[in-house]
């Protein structure tokens, strides 16, 4: 078992290069108690063969990666440099963001994150819900959606750009 710390912290003795109150897929299997691989973390692999380990607060382990593989299809790797679509995982949910570098030198080397949407996972239903981002940053349910238990049919839903209040 690793001693690293869970937010921005060493993790199978490489840093990680997520910012502080973010972490990436192996840090949510140390949330859970086992440990997945990311490659920019380098993290062992540590669970039972058999079992799938959740990840943090108990969201769908699948799910979540089903949910990273879709971010980082969304933008071509030769424009990666540019702009990126990122998931960022907490206990319950997990939020889509754009990220962007940094426009100017003198605000340092950190790229912009600006949430899109965030997929709200309630365990005892085992429903996903979306939830749309109004002008203050604050989350409200995705009404003419309904919960669903797959995951992918959110994912759909984003990548048919139907709404312009999720893409702009």
């Amino acid at each position: 078992m690793h001693d690293a710390p869970v937010w921005g912290g060493r993790v199978g003795g490489t840093r990680c290069g997520r910012a502080q109150g973010a972490h990436c897929f192996c840090h949510a299997f140390r949330l859970a108690g086992s440990w997945g691989q990311d490659s920019r973390c380098g993290g062992d692999v540590r669970r039972a063969p058999t079992e799938p380990a959740p990840a943090a607060g108990g969201l769908p382990e699948l799910d979540v990666a089903r949910v990273q593989r879709w971010c980082a299809g969304q933008v071509p790797e030769h424009v990666r440099d540019e702009i990126r679509v990122e998931c960022d995982i907490a206990p319950r949910h997990l939020t889509i963001c754009e990220c962007r570098p940094p426009w100017r030198e003198d605000f340092g080397p950190d790229w912009t994150r600006f949430p899109i949407a965030r997929l709200h996972y309630t365990k005892t239903t085992r429903l996903w819900t979306l939830y749309r981002r109004d002008r203050n940053l604050k989350y409200h349910r995705y009404h003419p959606l309904d919960p669903s238990p797959q995951v992918q049919d959110l994912l759909d839903y984003l990548d048919e750009r139907a709404d312009p209040i999720f893409w702009g």
